[in-house]
């Protein structure tokens, strides 16, 4: 019966880890779309479109970090180390350290890092 319950628990996790990686290309898909329609707003010098862009990059960004599963946030693939430290030149000046950025923050270190939030903002 165990042998049974380790399966399912199994299958479970591996359902899941195809979720969230399904969910995080999405993400980068949908990050790339926006962050075109946000500088062409601000090439064309439209701060309303601009902003609410921006806006959408800033949820984007912030879902993208906390859907990283903690093992895989110190062993990602160039690209995704790529966009988050981007992320974190972009947002430097907010009191994040630098472990959140490098992915070697645990989550309870994270959660303390945010006032108990979980997220870096």
């Amino acid at each position: 019966m165990s042998n049974y319950q380790e399966q399912i628990a199994h299958w479970r996790a591996q359902r899941q880890r195809q979720e969230t990686e399904a969910r995080l290309d999405e993400v980068r898909r949908e990050y790339s779309e926006v962050q075109a329609a946000r500088d062409e707003a601000y090439r064309e010098g439209n701060a309303g479109d601009f902003d609410h862009y921006d806006r959408r990059c800033e949820e984007l960004e912030t879902e993208y970090l906390h859907s990283l599963p903690p093992d895989q946030q110190a062993a990602v693939s160039p690209q995704v180390r790529a966009f988050v430290q981007a992320w974190c030149r972009r947002y430097s000046s907010l009191r994040v350290s630098a472990q959140l950025c490098h992915g070697t923050a645990r989550p309870e270190q994270r959660a303390q890092q945010s006032g108990g939030h979980g997220h870096p903002l």
